[in-house]
């Protein structure tokens, strides 16, 4: 049986960090086409594939980057479902992943506003930022968690201290 791992959390929380540390870690990725556009990477995983959904090539990453086009929502549920029917998936991002629930990010709400900051800074971007709209995602989060345990996911928190320690951890009990 396969596993569909989203990560959720918001802008600046480690969501991209994490799995592009995971891709490292893994160190087999491949680069993986759906649709004729580049969708993520396939990487081995003990005797399977785990896909590794987004792009991950900039400090924002994921479904955001990959699945961003028109149309491109129904073609994320299509593409989770074909993979997922081949191996095991991970993803995050933003805008994506309504649907599916595994792991928030508990990052706190004051390193994630400083986390978006210093990549607006380094990117040059000097348009107005309104941190209120990084909260109310924040919160908006943490609620569709509460939402997803109560609908019978699996719903944990990814302790932003020690993500990818705990992301293997969490492989290793559904042995993937």
């Amino acid at each position: 049986m396969s596993t569909i791992v989203a990560i959720k959390g918001t802008n600046g929380s480690g969501k991209s960090t994490v799995v592009r540390a995971l891709v490292a870690h893994l160190g087999n990725a491949a680069t993986l086409r759906f649709n004729s556009k580049e969708a993520g990477y396939r990487c081995r995983y003990g005797d399977g594939s785990l896909f590794v959904l987004g792009k991950y090539r900039s400090a924002c990453g994921g479904l955001d980057s990959s699945f961003s086009y028109a149309g491109a929502a129904d073609d994320l549920l299509l593409c989770i479902d074909t993979l997922a029917a081949k191996g095991h998936v991970i993803a995050e991002g933003v805008i994506a992943l309504t649907s599916y629930g595994f792991g928030r990010i508990d990052t706190p709400a004051e390193l994630c506003i400083a986390r978006v900051r210093q990549r607006r800074l380094e990117a040059g971007n000097s348009k107005p930022f309104n941190p209120e709209k990084l909260l109310h995602k924040y919160e908006s989060v943490l609620r569709s968690q509460e939402k997803l345990r109560e609908a019978g996911y699996d719903a944990r928190i990814l302790p932003h201290e020690e993500p990818l320690q705990t992301l293997l951890r969490w492989f290793e009990e559904r042995n993937l």
